[in-house]
Formats: C-alpha cells, structure tokens, sequence
C-alpha cells in the first residue's frame, strides 16, 4: 500500500462505555500509525452513516468496520444491533464489512473479525480486505432532488410523523426496509418487512417523517411541508400521550374526534379567558375507522409479538374521543381533568401537537387527503409520570402507536378507494 495515499475508514461504533475508551482513542489520536495510513470517520448510528454516503462522491471508496462492543458491561454486543439495521438497508447485500474487537482472537473465531489493536500497529495494512465504492452501493443521485420526490408523490399514500425519532420513529425503523431521499432532512421511505400471520398487510411504500421538536410549531410546519411536498392521501401521526385516568388504560390507543388547545384565550383584566381553539379530523374517516375497530384491533394482534400480545388483551381498547393539545409536559396530579372540564368532558388525551398536525391537514390538504392522529397511553399526566425502567413504558406505547397504523393502513385504502370510485 502506498504511504502517499491514505485509505479511507469508515467505522461504526457506540464507543460509550468506559470499557471502549481504548477502542475510541485508538480511532482519534492523531500521532497513530492507523491516522498515518488512512483517513478515519466514525459515526455511532447506522442513520448516521447512510448521511454520509450521501454527500462524498461516486468514486468514493472505503473500507468498512464496526466496533463489536463485546464486553461485560455489554452483553447483547452492539455488533448485533448494527448488524440488524445494516441488513435493512437495500445496498446491504453489496456491502463489504468487518468487526473489530479488543477480545476478537479469543471471543470470535471468524476472519471477519480484527483484532483492534492491529489497527494502530505500523505493519498493519488493508491489503486483505474488500473496499465498498459508494456508486456500488448507492443508485446515482438525479440533479435535483425534485425528480425524487416527485416519483414518489406520485405513488403514494402514506405518510407518517412522529414528534421524536427516539421510540416514536424508532420502532418503525426496526419494523421496516427504509432507505433515505435526496437531499432531503428528516425523513426517509420504505416498506414493512414481511409479517406471517398478516396476509392484508400494506404492503407499498410508505414516508416516515420526524419532527426537530416536539410541540405544535414544528407539527404544523412538518405537517404543511410533508402535504405541499409529497402529497400524501393520508398523513398519520404516531406516538405516545398522556391518558385521562379512569377514562383510558396504560397503552390504550387514542384516535381523536376533536382537537381542543387548551392554552388559547385572552388576559382581561388580569384574569385568563379560555377560548379553545379546535381542529377536527375528517368525521366520515373517524366513521369508518369506528366501523371497523374490531377488524383494526384483530390485524394489531396479528402483527403481535412478544409482550406485545399481553397488552392487546380483551381489555385493549380503542377510545374514538378528544384530545387536549397544549404546549407542555404535564405532570401535575388532577390536571387533565381540570383541563377536560374547563374546554370539553369528552377529552380522554393529552399531548402536545396533534392541534398542528391537523390544522395543517384542514387548510392545506385537497379533496380526498385526511390527516390523522393515532396514539397510544403511557402515563396519566400525574407526578407519577414516567418512561418506565429502561423506557419500556414509553416505547411498549410507541409499538402499540405503531401496531395500531400498520393494522389500519389496509383499513384505510378500503376508505380511501371508496372515496375515490
């Protein structure tokens, strides 16, 4: 290998214990014989590293590793992880890689795997190694991203938001093949890897979306963006609210009738005057959705697994009521109730953009486009309100958010042809 020309790593690794200090000052120092032969990039998420291909060059070639993470404190081995989200993507079956690890002659006995250490050695060379060249992994780009985006508008009928990427966004992620879109932020497309037992499964492509912020502000903008864009039948929002204890039950799905913001009004004379502003999704896709939640709660179960299929036991419900949608967090024992008996006693959740999303979907849709909001209970906006030990709360709420719009897809071009014959 000439020492004139330097390679290029790319290395993939969380890097976020104290037991993979060593691996990470390995990668960084800049006196190493490893910075003195190749270029070194590092990223810590799969997400991250499919952004960057994005922006080098065609010609751009690279060898591939991912940092094993095999230690005590670390038993699952992040390996696993980021080799569960590399084979989503569709260059996988064309992409070169490796793993590196302190423990990697005693702990994984492959060829796949480098012994850390080796990298920082002087002798130490990628002659024995497969590059990856960008243009044999990722198709070429058009001029514009307009002529992506358009394809894609032209097909579809889907479009889902999340106010977060963590759990919200994520859980989609892990559910389906998504690839990114062309200069574009914040959103990316795919298809729902296979389910068995869900013959009706939607089986197109679908836009995924997340928001910079949660709230009503970045909803609405999202929200108009994502309609004026890609023009979307219907555009879904997932994710978790809080529940109106005795009304709802931990990880019950909500589906709004009407928006109400609690937090419009006007001071006079020093006393707040309530004046909720509404916003109402489109009353006969509510209808049909009513229709048909029994049908809606079957494909859920179908999709089910794990702890999944104890939470949509036969107490799961689906509520058909009201939101409050305000600009907080609320975790004040009482106050939803407040809230529901000062603006409207049908409000069973609460959350903090579902006024945008719709108000949005209201003003700038066309004729046969609806906007939607389905999520799922994960506290009671009480001082008890919490994601749960290790966020299992609030993500099992996320799964059940996402269980609930992958079993009502197929239910919804039911709606959706019906309108249009």
């Amino acid at each position: 290998m000439s020492t004139k020309v330097k390679d290029n790593l790319v290395v993939i690794a969380k890097a976020d214990s104290k037991e993979d200090a060593g691996f990470y000052t390995l990668m960084l120092r800049h006196d190493s014989h490893l910075r003195a032969k190749a270029r070194v990039y590092m990223f810590s998420t799969v997400e991250d590293f499919n952004d960057f291909l994005q922006i080098v060059p065609p010609e751009f070639s690279f060898y591939l590793v991912i940092h094993t993470g095999f230690h005590a404190s670390n038993p699952s081995i992040d390996r696993i992880v980021f080799e569960k989200e590399l084979k989503k993507q569709p260059y996988f079956s064309k992409l070169h890689y490796y793993f590196a690890s302190r423990e990697g002659a005693e702990k994984f006995k492959n060829s796949d795997t480098i012994y850390a250490l080796e990298l920082g050695f002087e002798e130490f060379t990628f002659d024995d190694y497969r590059p990856n060249v960008k243009s044999n992994l990722v198709s070429p780009a058009p001029e514009t991203g307009g002529a992506t985006v358009g394809a894609l508008a032209a097909k579809l009928d889907f479009a889902i938001l999340t106010a977060l990427y963590k759990d919200e966004h994520q859980v989609f992620n892990e559910n389906m093949t998504t690839t990114t879109i062309v200069e574009e932020k914040n959103v990316n497309c795919g298809t729902f890897l296979p389910a068995k037992n869900f013959a009706a499964d939607y089986k197109g492509e679908l836009l995924l979306s997340w928001q910079q912020n949660m709230g009503a502000v970045d909803a609405a903008a999202f929200s108009s963006w994502l309609i004026s864009r890609y023009e979307p039948r219907f555009l879904i929002m997932g994710g978790v609210c809080g529940g109106r204890e005795g009304e709802v039950k931990l990880y019950d799905v909500v589906i709004p009738r009407n928006i109400h913001d609690y937090m419009s009004g006007k001071y006079v004379e020093g006393e707040f005057i309530p004046r909720p502003l509404p916003a109402e999704p489109n009353a006969q896709l509510i209808g049909h959705l009513i229709t048909n939640e029994e049908q809606l709660i079957t494909n859920m179960r179908a999709l089910a697994s794990g702890v999944e299929k104890s939470i949509l036991d036969d107490n799961f419900k689906i509520h058909f009521k009201d939101y409050a949608c305000g600009p907080w967090v609320v975790k004040t024992n009482g106050a939803l109730l407040d809230i529901a008996k000062t603006t409207n006693d049908d409000i069973v959740g609460l959350e903090m953009e579902s006024l945008g999303v719709i108000r949005a979907s209201n003003l700038f849709a066309s004729y046969a486009q609806y906007g939607l909001i389905v999520k799922s209970v994960m506290d009671f906006t009480n001082e008890h309100k919490s994601d749960g030990k290790k966020g299992e709360i609030k993500y099992n709420a996320a799964k059940m958010s996402y269980l609930c719009i992958r079993g009502m897809l197929p239910i919804l071009q039911a709606f959706k042809d019906s309108r249009l014959r």
